[in-house]
């Protein structure tokens, strides 16, 4: 079922809040090109699948007592499952949180087949 993009006149709403939101970060012609493009329903499906994998994370940190000294451990663990998500997981296996921040991204070979990637 393919998902048709919204019209601008939709979403002049939304451009204005977008404007009010990030005042510096996007003027109102960003917004509303951001909105027309085409694959932001594939942005937004990333988006919301990434902040599955953020919140537990974020929600852990919350709390009021101190935690600074599991917060290595914690983003170790963020890391791996980010990179499992576009990375072979034969590469990941065994991998220091130092060989896994040292990955290079570009290199051809290592990254998950288009049908393979979680989105």
């Amino acid at each position: 079922m393919a998902v048709s993009s919204p019209s601008i006149a939709e979403n002049s709403g939304a451009a204005e809040r977008v404007k009010e939101v990030f005042p510096y970060s996007f003027t109102r012609e960003a917004a509303v090109r951001q909105l027309e493009s085409k694959d932001l329903v594939a942005q937004i499906h990333c988006l919301v699948s990434v902040a599955d994998i953020f919140n537990p994370f974020l929600k852990f940190f919350q709390t009021e007592e101190p935690l600074v000294h599991l917060l290595y451990d914690q983003l170790a663990t963020l890391l791996a499952v980010l990179l499992g998500r576009f990375i072979r997981k034969d590469l990941l296996a065994n991998k220091s949180t130092r060989k896994l921040s040292k990955i290079c991204l570009e290199v051809m070979g290592i990254l998950l087949a288009y049908t393979e990637l979680e989105i």
